[in-house]
């Protein structure tokens, strides 16, 4: 059944067309993920779907209930406070809606989402300050929805739970079969072709060009007058003789040939050259950087807000030069945390020790160190202690090209600033980053870049982060908080899984070991007894030892 329809459409702010979609038809069945580089125009096509938002040209037409999800939106006075759906979700039964962190309130608009009567179900970046308890909540209810579009930058939802990949690029779009890791591999085989044909241009280019350069040179060469003859007879020569055999006549032939060849450079199909993803080579000595085993040791530090206590006697510790990310419920204290170790590098007495020579770098989610008025470059340059080509080497492997150089920050998106925020952090005298979700605001193709930023960076990095892939990518060690304590894991998230399914088996096994010898206890104590029923002294005896002769049959039933 058709549910949606797209015909035409066309949406532009100013001179500029956002989207342009020839045609999109959504029919029952459809499991969408939606991706996309930031300004793309993923959310405008959602708003265009939802009715929310009307094309400048062609039409959008809906055929049944939409429920829409939008990451930005109003807080409403009448949104869902109780009910199946906000029990399910954990929406916090409060009378001021205003007061909620951000992982509670997407809860909420999820709860809303979920609850409502539809046909098609459109969510725009629904994990955005999730838990993984509740993005594992979200895959599972996304698992046994019908149709939906979900923009999402999360790998791990994208391949869990769609069957199609719609990307827009360029204002087009285009839908690829499969989930995510189907999506990356179409891409990759499009680079490898891309790459294959752009070598064999560049090839044939050359060959021709070579031919070309050769029958200009065999040209000049037949120009030369024999010794014996002056110019005057030379002429003649070429004037009398028709056959074309003479100098002039070769010359005229081999220039005519040079210039078919210089004619198939010229309607040659350009292939341009495919973009290579750069890495940045700091110079992290200049950081002056602390060669202790350690950067951080907590030990027995306890924080409330008034009678809630987040953390009650914690103690761990950050290794240097490690990537370690710290993972937690909503609420549980990962950003109160950070607090605690920006104040205790400020010189506060909290638990927390600081080791010498240790210069934190913090990401600040409201761009506050980014000066609107002065450009990019300016901006990675205002801290920097590293060359200034290493600065731009640093913006090249974030994604600015030359040309965003020069653009001022004002007028960056929220994706352009986060990057450029990491490439100030870099380049800085910083050794030590301390990273809040720092996947918030970028695209997919920005957080790979990051990614690879990220695995180059020599210091140590302490990071927040609900992306499992990301944590999987980047993380060499795990924090986690709960109970108001702090964890700690030596090792990679597969690690991680690895030991716990590794411990899984292993109680599994005890389990069975157990249940196997509990068995044979049983079957010899009910031969026991079956032997000590025909020997009974007495009535009494004979019924006590029946009742427990048919509760151990009743016991082996159960193993």
């Amino acid at each position: 059944m058709l549910l949606l329809k797209a015909e035409n459409v066309k949406k532009g702010y100013g001179d500029r067309t956002v989207l342009e979609v020839d045609s999109l038809l959504i029919y029952t069945g459809d499991k969408i993920g939606v991706v996309g580089a930031n300004g793309a125009g993923k959310t405008t096509l959602l708003e265009i779907l939802s009715g929310t938002l009307e094309p400048d040209e062609g039409r959008a037409e809906r055929f049944g209930e939409i429920s829409y999800c939008r990451q930005f939106q109003e807080k409403r006075a009448d949104a869902v406070q109780n009910g199946y759906e906000a029990k399910r979700w954990k929406v916090p039964d409060r009378e001021d809606f205003g007061v909620v962190s951000g992982g509670e309130e997407m809860r909420q608009k999820l709860a809303e989402a979920f609850g409502g009567e539809r046909h098609v179900l459109l969510l725009d970046e629904p994990t955005a300050n999730l838990d993984q308890e509740g993005i594992g909540q979200l895959i599972g209810q996304l698992a046994r929805v019908e149709t939906f579009l979900c923009i999402s930058h999360d790998r791990n939802l994208l391949n869990a739970v769609c069957t199609q990949i719609l990307e827009v690029a360029d204002g087009k779009i285009r839908l690829y079969p499969g989930n995510y890791q189907a999506y990356e591999q179409s891409r990759e085989q499009e680079r490898q072709t891309k790459e294959k044909e752009y070598g064999e241009y560049v090839q044939e280019k050359a060959r021709l060009e070579a031919v070309y350069r050769s029958k200009k040179e065999s040209a000049v060469r037949m120009v030369k007058i024999p010794k014996n003859m002056t110019p005057r007879e030379a002429h003649l020569q070429d004037f009398l003789t028709v056959s074309g055999r003479n100098s002039g006549g070769r010359q005229k032939s081999m220039n005519r040939a040079a210039e078919n060849v210089r004619k198939r450079i010229e309607h040659m199909e350009v292939k341009e050259k495919p973009a290579q993803e750069t890495a940045m080579r700091l110079r992290f000595d200049r950081t002056d950087p602390p060669e202790s085993r350690r950067i951080l040791e907590a030990k027995h530090v306890s924080f409330s807000y008034g009678d809630h206590v987040i953390f009650k006697d914690a103690s761990f510790s950050v290794r240097n030069r490690k990537k370690t990310a710290l993972t937690g419920e909503n609420g549980s204290g990962k950003t109160t945390l950070f607090r605690l170790i920006e104040n205790a590098c400020a010189g506060a007495e909290n638990g927390i020790r600081i080791v010498p020579k240790v210069k934190v770098g913090v990401l600040k989610q409201d761009f506050s160190q980014l000066e609107p008025e002065r450009t990019v470059l300016e901006n990675a340059m205002a801290y920097s202690v590293q060359e200034p080509a290493v600065v731009k080497s640093v913006l090249a492997g974030l994604l600015f090209g030359v040309d965003d150089w020069g653009k001022r920050a004002a007028v960056l998106s929220g994706g352009e600033r986060i990057k450029l925020a990491f490439a100030q952090l870099f380049v800085s005298s910083a050794n030590v980053l301390l990273l809040d979700e720092p996947t918030n605001y970028l695209d997919l193709v920005s957080i790979k870049a990051l990614e690879k930023q990220l695995l180059a960076y020599e210091g140590a990095v302490l990071f927040v982060s609900h992306d499992r892939e990301f944590v999987r990518h980047i993380a060499q060690e795990l924090l986690w908080i709960e109970k108001q304590q702090v964890f700690k894991f030596s090792g990679t998230l597969a690690e991680y899984e690895a030991e716990q399914e590794r411990q899984r088996h292993a109680a599994k096994d005890a389990r069975e070991r157990m249940t196997q010898e509990e068995r044979m206890r049983a079957e010899l104590s009910l031969a026991r007894l079956n032997g000590l029923l025909g020997h009974a002294p007495s009535l009494e005896e004979k019924e006590r030892l029946e009742a427990e002769y048919w509760e151990l049959v009743e016991k082996l039933k159960q193993l």
